[in-house]
């Protein structure tokens, strides 16, 4: 179910960034790929590490440049 995923800097805060990830289904992504266990310990660590709770949305592409295998 899983693209592809880009980590973005922030060029205006060096502390900032933006993971974008490309599931094949967002309703996969929250029903099940949330729920694994092997990712229990990363979403425990979060608080931590981000200044503000994380936002999960869905952003719709307007062009594909890359060629999906």
């Amino acid at each position: 179910m899983f693209h592809q995923a880009f980590l973005h800097e922030d060029p205006e805060a060096a502390n900032r960034s933006m993971l974008l990830e490309a599931w094949e289904s967002h309703d996969d992504v929250l029903a099940v790929q949330f729920g694994c266990p092997y990712r229990d310990a990363w979403h425990q660590a979060l608080p931590k590490l981000l200044s503000q709770p994380r936002d999960v949305s869905i952003w719709e592409p307007l062009r594909a440049d890359i060629r999906r295998t």
